[in-house]
Order: C-alpha cells, then structure tokens, then sequence
C-alpha cells in the first residue's frame, strides 16, 4: 500500500511539473512574439 502511494505521488508531482512547464513555455513564446511585434513596430 505505502508504494502505490508513492509512485501515485511521484507521478502526480511529474504530471504537475509538466504543467507548469508548459505554463511557462506558453507565456515565454508570448512575451518572445510581443517583443518581436513591438521591436519591428519600432522600427518602423
């Protein structure tokens, strides 16, 4: 019983961390596009 309860809380902390991994790519790709639309904005 204590292992399944570990491995359920090991998968759980991977399944949370790739969800906030992906948080962070999404909102990074965001700010990466907004300075590049900003930047040629500039530009011209």
């Amino acid at each position: 019983m204590w292992k399944d309860f570990s491995d359920r809380i090991i998968v759980e902390i991977i399944f949370y961390n790739s969800i906030q991994a992906a948080l962070i790519f999404m909102i990074f790709i965001r700010l990466t596009v907004t300075v590049e639309k900003s930047s040629t904005f500039m530009l011209i």
